[in-house]
């Protein structure tokens, strides 16, 4: 669910934007519990993950992106104007033109645009 998850869904995390910023995703098939053994809590996936050339070529400096996509959701309820360094002028650059500074991080959809300067 969190590799998969759309933005402002309760699934949708770091995890959810760093896999989806780099690969396609496919959902192949769920997995009762008594599929499982020992015999899961919760229903399991499988899920097919697929790195494009197209998406990690995206990236301009994939390290900077992961963390900083980590900060963001460290604290996923609070406004991103609120968050440290969010003022500086690389992430101001960075996010120029996708969110505004009353967003959350769960409610921002990946767009591609993934170069810091």
């Amino acid at each position: 669910e969190r590799l998969m998850a759309k933005p402002a869904t309760k699934d949708y995390s770091a995890l959810s934007v760093w896999v989806q910023s780099q690969c396609e995703t496919e959902l192949i098939r769920i997995l009762p519990p008594s599929d499982i053994w020992p015999r899961a809590k919760v229903e399991s996936a499988i899920v097919q993950i697929r790195p494009t050339a197209e998406r990690t070529g995206r990236l301009a400096d994939p390290a900077f992106f992961h963390q900083f996509v980590r900060g963001l959701f460290c604290h996923r309820r609070k406004f991103l104007r609120s968050q440290p360094g969010f003022r500086a002028n690389l992430l101001e650059a960075f996010l120029q033109g996708e969110i505004i500074e009353s967003s959350h991080c769960h409610r921002i959809p990946f767009r591609g645009r993934l170069h810091p300067c």
